[in-house]
């Protein structure tokens, strides 16, 4: 616990600060001058000087980011969903029928508006268009929430 409070957490944006303020330039460009800003630039300053009593180590400088926008955007999930989908793209030529061996291929049918959402093609809720064509000129076998199962959410 005792490392634990002498670790000082930079930010990103305080790091660059760090490099740029040495060199007289505006260390955070993207900011509105006023108290947060000055407050973040002396902090740097006094922590990256190696005569300050208040000076932290390069090993004991740690940078922690959350979804402020600092890496993510700020809706993080439109980020983190793009990722998601980008990546089913690149691996489902491989995760789907491209495999030796025996595999069995099935898309669930979204068609029960009483139990769950139905969607297919013509709907506003999501289109499975494509995916219903490629099931039949693969020969995928259509699981049909409506006839095929009994039960979608368990009966409270």
């Amino acid at each position: 616990m005792r490392n634990a409070v002498r670790v000082v957490v930079f930010l990103f944006a305080v790091m660059l600060a760090a490099s740029t303020a040495a060199a007289g330039t505006d260390a955070l460009p993207s900011w509105n001058d006023g108290a947060a800003k000055s407050a973040i630039i002396a902090f740097v300053q006094t922590a990256t000087d190696k005569s300050s009593v208040k000076f932290v180590p390069p090993e004991q400088r740690i940078a922690v980011f959350d979804n402020d926008g600092t890496l993510w955007a700020s809706h993080p999930i439109y980020v983190q969903l793009s990722f998601a989908l980008d990546r089913v793209k690149a691996l489902a030529p491989k995760y789907t029928d491209s495999g030796k061996g025996a595999h069995l291929e099935m898309l669930v049918l979204h068609d029960d508006a009483r139990r769950e959402y139905a969607y297919t093609c013509d709907t506003k809720v999501g289109r499975l268009c494509k995916g219903l064509a490629l099931a039949k000129k693969r020969g995928w076998l259509l699981i049909s929430m409506k006839n095929d199962w009994k039960t979608i959410f368990p009966e409270k």
